[in-house]
């Protein structure tokens, strides 16, 4: 049974002025497959996802999500299939907006409150503040917050609706070891437990939890290399890569990426 793309690009580049942030990009995610995409600061990681989820307009190639090609008129609808987590986008945004009004926000995928809005909706919202440790901030404004509590607001945002895709650009910035541990249980579960499929970015390899079957390797807004996980992040792929020679090493519950010793 031929599985459903969740997304889709063809040559796709974003472009402002002469410089390409993204370049090119074909790459596809389907149904039950979780994606790590891994690259240096200024990569075109979170250019990626901010594409995806509309944020972000593309100059050149196609765009579908869920089998439709992409359309601004269902765009609203898209977002709320998508959980989207990234401080670097929403810290430029939120401000004033209390905690709860944000992870209601993650009904309709948009960056207000919608009419919609009822009493189990605002239960939901404040069991999933209680699950990432919120509960008594709830009616603090964003910016009073901690990176940390930032971050777990976007989080709980996210977990909402219920998505079938989760987009998740840096998820343990700023959290605490407590936090850090209890995302990377979370993910595994539902990883383990539910049709659901993350997109996970990240340039630390120690963060990354052991659930993911393929891997995207962005460079200066290309596409390094991409395929399944054990092919594409790997000691070999990675040494190219970084054009320096190095180790992957895969412990049980995370990756360790280690350099050559050097010898004087």
């Amino acid at each position: 049974m031929d599985m459903n793309h969740l997304i889709k690009m063809q040559q796709v580049s974003c472009k402002i002025g002469k410089h390409y942030l993204l370049q090119n990009i074909t790459w596809q995610v389907k149904q039950g497959e979780q994606w790590l995409v891994f690259g240096e600061n200024g990569s075109g990681k979170t250019t990626l996802l901010s594409a995806i989820v509309g944020y972000r307009n593309y100059t050149a190639g196609n765009l579908s999500l869920f089998d439709s090609p992409y359309d601004a008129a269902n765009l609203l609808e898209y977002r709320k299939k998508i959980g989207w987590v990234s401080t670097s986008f929403f810290n430029k945004i939120l401000q004033k907006e209390s905690v709860l009004s944000i992870v209601l926000s993650g009904k309709t995928g948009t960056l207000g409150l919608s009419e919609y809005i009822d009493n189990q909706d605002i239960l939901r919202a404040k069991q999933l503040l209680q699950v990432f440790r919120l509960a008594q901030k709830k009616d603090l404004p964003y910016k009073m917050l901690s990176k940390g509590e930032q971050q777990n607001v976007l989080l709980a945002r996210a977990f909402f609706a219920e998505p079938e895709i989760f987009l998740l650009d840096e998820p343990n910035s700023g959290l605490d070891f407590l936090a850090r541990m209890q995302l990377k249980r979370i993910l595994m579960r539902m990883a383990n437990q539910r049709q659901v499929t993350f997109v996970y970015v990240t340039h630390y390899p120690e963060e990354i939890p052991p659930i993911f079957t393929h891997c995207l390797l962005l460079k200066h807004g290309k596409i390094f290399q991409q395929g399944a996980m054990r092919d594409v992040f790997c000691s070999q792929v990675l040494s190219e890569f970084f054009s320096q020679t190095v180790e992957v090493l895969q412990e049980k519950d995370y990756f360790h990426i280690r350099l050559q010793e050097e010898r004087v």
